[in-house]
């Protein structure tokens, strides 16, 4: 970093003979040419600054390893099970940033694995089970992301306890898909006699919103009397990140680099209407449109041409309706103040070069949202109203 920053220093010196040397106007064009040559290599010279610092944040998972142990242990003997709590890729690299809040996360989904997901010892035998349980962490890196998923060999999620639980409650089930969504709401539990342990239905809503602050995701796999696996993913580090400059109507955005997939012209030909909700067909396959000014209250109607950005959010894909693309650049994230919220798709903000504040899209909350824009747009007001 030393001998980096003396070269920033030699460099930014020959920046500013060149703009010194500007200032007369017989040698502006040589001056030019040395500003050009002087800037390149102070952007060459940052970037493998901020790569050093950046590996410098960046500790092994397996830090948070000892505490989930822990966890697991003393769950089992309030609940009277067994379990063997196995780990894998604990040198994954994490920023510090993120550390504390995947530590908060995978306290939350350990904990809910032994208490919800975990049978008694005498069922298990039942069942044709090994009394005592396994709960497996694994831990990796794909792209700019890290993904850990948490799984168990218990009972699995019962979707129709959980439309019974549900109905308990008064909330009203659009799908049996959405089912799982239930287990992050707040306050919602399937146990009726809850205790310390059990997360008195707020543990998983907790992991759930710390992760969606950061732009991450949590995702639930389940199969009765096999199991059930809980994937968390975050982005690698929250401080920088390569985005993609979108315009709808007058409003510029950011869209995070690696959820994106690619990008197309569009013209009002090119799309179609199921069920008043536009798709698009996308390499063999029909995916659903989100007109971003529509939908944040910005036009009037759906925009008929301009471009379609293809994002991604694990398996589910989305086309998003803009006006333009403005380029790739490289950003500093700023979270939203508390009076903000946290409204759906959106998971932050930054500072452009010119002063410009540009919101930072959230890629899984805009596939998140309904295909279908006049609902799409009611969820974004309920959201907003309830903010207020």
């Amino acid at each position: 970093l030393v001998d980096l920053l003396a070269e920033m220093v030699i460099f930014r010196n020959r920046l500013y003979e060149a703009v010194i040397k500007g200032h007369t106007m017989e040698s502006q064009e040589q001056a030019w040419e040395e500003a050009e040559k002087a800037q390149e290599s102070l952007g060459k010279t940052l970037d493998l600054i901020q790569d050093r610092i950046m590996r410098l944040r960046m500790v092994p998972l397996g830090s948070l390893f000892g505490h989930l142990r822990r966890i697991v242990h003393d769950d089992c003997e309030r609940a009277g099970k067994e379990a063997i709590f196995e780990t894998k890729g604990g040198d994954t690299p994490m920023d510090k940033a993120l550390l504390e809040i995947a530590s908060e996360a995978l306290g939350h989904i350990v904990r809910n694995a032994v208490i919800h997901g975990l049978e008694h010892p005498d069922d298990r035998t039942k069942a044709g089970k090994q009394a005592k349980g396994r709960i497996l962490l694994t831990a990796a890196v794909q792209a700019n992301e890290v993904f850990m998923d948490v799984t168990d060999d218990g009972a699995g999620i019962d979707l129709e306890v959980l439309a019974e639980a549900a109905k308990r409650e008064g909330i009203d089930i659009p799908s049996r898909e959405a089912l799982y969504s239930l287990l992050f709401s707040s306050g919602f539990t399937t146990k009726e006699g809850t205790d310390i342990g059990a997360g008195r239905g707020i543990g998983l809503s907790s992991a759930y919103a710390a992760v969606q602050r950061l732009g991450g995701a949590i995702e639930v796999d389940s199969e009765i009397g096999v199991g059930t696996r809980f994937r968390l993913r975050l982005p690698l580090s929250v401080s920088i990140m390569k985005g993609i400059l979108i315009k709808a109507d007058d409003n510029e955005y950011v869209l995070p680099l690696t959820s994106v997939i690619e990008s197309q012209r569009f013209r009002n030909r090119d799309g179609h209407q199921i069920n008043h909700s536009g798709v698009f067909n996308w390499r063999k396959k029909v995916i659903t449109l989100l007109d971003l000014g529509y939908v944040f209250g910005t036009a009037e109607r759906i925009r008929d041409s301009g471009y379609i950005v293809i994002i991604e959010s694990g398996d589910r894909h989305r086309g998003l309706l803009v006006d333009d693309i403005m380029g790739i650049r490289e950003i500093v994230v700023k979270g939203l103040d508390d009076a903000v919220g946290n409204p759906q798709g959106v998971s932050g903000a930054t500072i452009l070069g010119d002063g410009r504040v540009l919101l930072i899209l959230d890629p899984p909350g805009l596939i998140g949202l309904s295909p279908f824009v006049k609902a799409a747009k009611e969820i974004l007001r309920r959201k907003e109203g309830k903010n207020e």
